[in-house]
């Protein structure tokens, strides 16, 4: 065998050893997005900043990161810094990890202030893209001026709503604050009574109820919501101050309004419960409070009234009917907004209203 051939059969090998033939492209290692996001701590505290991936890293993920001045100052609020991370990769046995805490640490002072804030950035990540490069962390003040927050409340229609303004500690002054009521979905008058005003919490207190009366009426609803927002806070620093007052439904829903239009179209149609082949031996015809109330299928009454999960006009329109198909047969099915006007109304007696 000549030089020339031996030297081709010895590179040929190599080649396929080594991967250098082209055997086709390896398969894409999956890259995880990166993101970080910040944390609220008192000053003197340990700030405790999350980097996250979403999901487990196939390889190391090395991030450079630092802190940055806002309203809270470097050396004076927080020790400002430049570091590095490492999230391990997978081992591909139950052993991984997808996120890390870095802590940052927040300088204790003698002063009076407001809520500061000062920024986590990411500078730069490897084996990973980064989509949230910035988050931003608070410093509490613990040195006199207590932190102001309203809480949300959840009331049913008629009653009055009751809104927490919370302080983190007494203060040593009078605290005196702003406070309004706005609409959502809710509406003012005709869902809530909109008012607005001035209050104080005492030396020595921790909190102040904000009372938001609420309208009766009788229509089947859903859930409304309204604002009330805290502002102008004097002696106290305002964290947050806007909470939701949800004013739940107590109404039945309406026999001939909510029903009946959902019956005579989805329901008392050929191939269904109407027309001269009734389902079931059940027609409903035009769908008259009579015919639902007293109907009865294959499966016994169509309505049990105060028990929906007993009634087949309920459980037949919902996703996993107890009996053979979902109705109507081969649809379109009834939305889940007015399976749930059928169960209230089932659940509510069953009215002729």
């Amino acid at each position: 065998m000549n030089r020339k051939l031996c030297l081709l059969i010895i590179c040929a090998g190599l080649a396929l050893l080594y991967g250098c033939a082209d055997l086709g492209s390896p398969p894409a290692i999956p890259v995880p997005e990166l993101s970080v996001h910040g944390d609220t701590t008192t000053e003197g505290g340990i700030a405790q900043c999350e980097i996250e991936l979403s999901f487990e890293a196939p390889r190391p993920v090395t991030v450079i990161y630092t802190f940055v001045g806002s309203s809270a100052t470097a050396g004076q609020d927080f020790i400002a810094r430049t570091d590095t991370v490492t999230i391990e990769a997978t081992d591909g046995a139950g052993h991984h990890e997808d996120h890390v805490h870095v802590g940052i640490e927040l300088l204790q002072d003698d002063q009076i202030e407001p809520i500061e804030q000062f920024v986590v950035r990411i500078l730069s990540a490897s084996n990973a893209v980064v989509v949230e490069a910035e988050a931003s962390c608070f410093v509490l003040d613990d040195d006199g001026v207590p932190i102001v927050l309203v809480r949300d409340s959840s009331v049913v229609e008629g009653d009055t709503a009751s809104f927490e303004v919370v302080l983190n500690k007494p203060g040593i002054l009078p605290l005196i604050l702003d406070y309004a009521v706005s609409g959502g979905t809710a509406l003012a008058t005709s869902d809530f009574v909109a008012e607005s005003g001035k209050d104080t919490i005492l030396p020595g207190s921790t909190k102040l109820i904000i009372k938001v009366p609420t309208v009766e009426d009788n229509l089947f609803e859903p859930e409304e919501t309204f604002t009330v927002t805290i502002s102008n806070v004097v002696n106290g620093a305002l964290f947050d101050g806007n909470a939701l007052g949800t004013i739940e439904n107590d109404d039945v829903p309406s026999f001939a309004a909510d029903i009946q239009p959902v019956l005579v179209l989805r329901c008392a149609i050929a191939g269904c419960h109407g027309g001269t082949s009734a389902e079931g031996g059940l027609n409903l015809g035009s769908a008259t409070y009579h015919a639902v109330l007293h109907g009865s299928g294959s499966h016994g009454p169509i309505v049990v009234p105060g028990d929906a999960a007993a009634s087949s006009l309920y459980f037949k329109t919902t996703s996993s009917p107890q009996f053979e198909l979902r109705m109507p047969p081969g649809g379109p099915y009834v939305p889940t907004s007015d399976q749930e006007k059928i169960r209230d109304w089932i659940n509510g007696g069953a009215p002729d209203n």
